[in-house]
């Protein structure tokens, strides 16, 4: 939870930079007046892409596989206050032994 909220810092300073919102100057908007009006959950996307190549990256090396395309991502739970839950589906690398002759 703790890189998730980092993720979602860095996604709204970023994001932030290029809103208008009457009453503040462009990029000066708070964080709590952007989530009443958009909601925190408009920034998931921006967080996750920031998150997700290193956290992709731990997985492939913690299961020992060596993939040989992109994952195929889906999202099984996405909450501010807990651990995101990602499945990647990925194609291996196929071990091939070769017989006698």
């Amino acid at each position: 939870p703790e890189k998730i909220k980092e993720g979602l810092n860095s996604a709204f300073n970023r994001v932030k930079k290029s809103l208008n919102v009457p009453g503040f100057r462009k990029g000066k908007v708070p964080r709590q007046i952007f989530n009443e009006m958009y909601g925190e959950e408009a920034l998931y996307q921006e967080a996750l892409n920031d998150l997700l190549p290193e956290a992709y990256s731990n997985a492939v090396k913690e299961a020992d596989i060596n993939p040989v395309d992109q994952p195929q991502i889906d999202v099984e739970s996405m909450e501010s206050d807990a651990a995101w839950v990602l499945t990647a589906k990925v194609t291996v690398e196929p071990e091939v032994e070769l017989g006698q002759y």
